[in-house]
């Protein structure tokens, strides 16, 4: 063989030694960008695996007030992961659990001790409420879901300043981070009120005058078409209107009645019904139960229409109301 066939044997298998070397070269690193692919994708999916979707931390959230679950809201927000995790850090071990435990209980204890945020949050989230996710949109503070609340029926709907609320909305903001909860709020643009309500009594107060033995009773009523005309019966006792102390400027929408009280007494508990018609023809009636005739100077006994009697309790103007709201119940017209 002389050199130039030499050299053509080498050019010859140069080029087939190249492209079996790049060949393994290229399936190495295919091999590698798929490994690579793949390890984001877990890392992806693990990072997603860590934050439940808005959905799924808000539907939780809703679920935890519905049955009054106040721990496992805490343990949903952002502010209480972050505690617990800064009372390990600044802790040893050993005392974690009673640390925290010890912190739940704070927690739960300053949340309990305001009656208003619990009976709103009674009122405007019940067991069983029906709703749906209406938006989710994300922004670099907060992503928000909107949630609609449906009361159906006028006994589920929640009372507020005379209304019967049909829908509301409540704003839910999660953290982009930690994707818990950061805080929630009604949206007051969302409400919705039942139009066309019957009348209904639909609180009352009880009180006594000890040195004159006077008592008087306070109803109003909500829905309907003013003006009303009242009555109202307990036991033996008539009662009259109080004009000189009162005045209704709302159609009798609220009426004042009393009695003066001579010896011997009614029996107590003392059982007393009260009725309510407008000039249409429509009505109502119901009964309640007074425990003791006399109350302490500037109290009342405190009455609200069942079932919302069961979910809050009465704000009656210029009325100071003694222990838990009793149930005024609706009777058979």
């Amino acid at each position: 063989m002389n050199s130039a066939q030499m050299i053509s044997g080498v050019s010859t298998a140069f080029p087939r030694m190249f492209s079996r070397f790049a060949t393994v070269r290229f399936a190495t690193i295919t091999t590698l960008l798929g490994a690579a692919i793949l390890v984001s994708i877990f890392a992806i999916v693990q990072h997603a695996n860590l934050h439940p979707s808005p959905a799924k931390v808000v539907a939780d959230y809703i679920d935890a007030l519905e049955n009054h679950d106040i721990k496992r809201c805490l343990d949903l927000s952002e502010g209480m992961v972050g505690e617990i995790a800064q009372i390990k850090a600044n802790n040893p071990r050993a005392l974690w659990d009673k640390l925290i435990q010890e912190h739940y209980d704070k927690s739960i204890q300053a949340f309990n001790s305001v009656p208003e945020v619990t009976e709103n949050l009674n009122m405007l989230y019940p067991h069983g409420v029906s709703w749906k996710i209406t938006e989710t949109r994300r922004t670099p503070e907060a992503t928000i879901v909107y949630v609609t609340f449906d009361f159906p029926t006028l006994e589920q709907a929640p009372y507020e300043n005379g209304k019967f609320l049909k829908q509301s909305m409540t704003q839910f903001n999660l953290s982009p981070k930690s994707g818990l909860m950061i805080g929630f709020d009604r949206v007051e643009a969302g409400n919705v009120f039942y139009e066309n309500v019957p009348p209904m009594i639909f609180t009352a107060a009880w009180s006594s005058d000890n040195m004159a033995h006077d008592i008087y009773l306070h109803a109003t009523a909500a829905g309907g078409a003013a003006p009303f005309h009242w009555n109202v019966q307990c036991g033996d006792l008539t009662f009259s209107s109080v004009t000189m102390m009162f005045k209704d400027t709302t159609g009798n929408r609220q009426t004042k009645i009393g009695v003066r009280l001579k010896e011997p007494y009614p029996k107590e508990p003392l059982e007393c019904e009260m009725r309510i018609a407008d000039d249409g023809g429509n009505a109502d009636r119901v009964a309640i139960s007074i425990p003791h005739l006399f109350t302490p100077m500037l109290d009342n006994y405190c009455f609200m229409r069942e079932p919302w009697s069961l979910r809050q309790s009465v704000k009656l103007e210029r009325q100071r109301c003694m222990g838990k709201t009793l149930p005024m119940r609706p009777q058979p017209n």
